[in-house]
């Protein structure tokens, strides 16, 4: 009898082309469905919450898919983790409805964004954290941020090709935070979506107004003119790292 499974997945997305399949490309999806159909003998597609570009981390991703397996899901989540890589393991597992779809009902997504702000880098977790050497203005850097916060029309902030689609480029951005811990910068960003590319252009913007290469107050034009060239150069891929999906009850 066929049934559904959710899993919480955690990955080092260091050495894969992003999440989703792509023919002759090493992809999370695709390690996943491999480990599946080698504990199970089963060919399936996974559901993702979140489609992970190359190089991006995931603490928090849920994927869903269906199995005739017998197994707890407790020992499903053992079982798979056994036939797994080391760099993606399951965290949870627990059976959902039927045909579950993990891109509906989110209530919001979190994801944190890593910088080391330091002359000299780091060797341990440097595949987590973008190196900046030079110095950055931290005052303007915490008013840009508190900037994006809200609702708006992101335009400027996502990958040409949403403009070339005419998606709908309003975001409600209800949280960004900036932390910092000695020479780590941390922003964690909340919404119920985002645009593609969207967290690491606006990082990137605002790693340039702390450089100095973009004034603070030009922040409205860039909004308002909606181009992607107005706005500062995307972060590296390697800071960001899906933290947490939650649902709506």
């Amino acid at each position: 009898m066929e049934r559904w499974l959710l899993c919480i997945l955690e990955y080092d997305g260091t050495n894969y082309k992003g999440l989703q399949m792509q023919p002759g490309q090493k992809t999370v999806q695709g390690e996943v469905e491999q480990a599946i159909f080698r504990l199970t003998g089963e060919q399936t597609r996974i559901r993702a919450t979140s489609r992970t570009d190359a190089g991006v981390h995931a603490l928090g991703q849920v994927i869903a898919f269906p199995t005739t397996s017998a197994l707890t899901p407790k020992e499903f989540r053992d079982s798979l983790n056994t036939r797994l890589t080391d760099e993606i393991v399951v965290r949870k597992c627990r059976e959902v409805a039927v045909n579950f779809d993990p891109q509906e009902n989110v209530k919001h997504k979190v994801y944190r964004y890593t910088i080391q702000n330091s002359i000299v880098r780091s060797v341990i977790g440097r595949q987590y954290m973008w190196h900046i050497k030079k110095s950055l203005n931290r005052e303007d850097m915490f008013a840009a941020a508190k900037y994006f916060q809200g609702k708006h029309d992101f335009a400027s902030f996502c990958n040409i090709e949403c403009m070339k689609n005419g998606d709908d480029t309003v975001r409600d951005l209800t949280r960004l935070d900036l932390t910092i811990e000695n020479d780590v910068m941390t922003f964690e960003f909340q919404a119920p979506s985002f645009l593609y590319n969207m967290i690491r252009i606006v990082v990137g913007t605002i790693v340039e107004i702390g450089l100095g290469k973009i004034k603070l107050c030009e922040l409205p034009e860039i909004f308002e003119a909606k181009e992607r060239k107005r706005a500062g150069a995307g972060a590296p891929a390697k800071g960001l790292c899906l933290v947490e999906i939650v649902f709506n009850e």
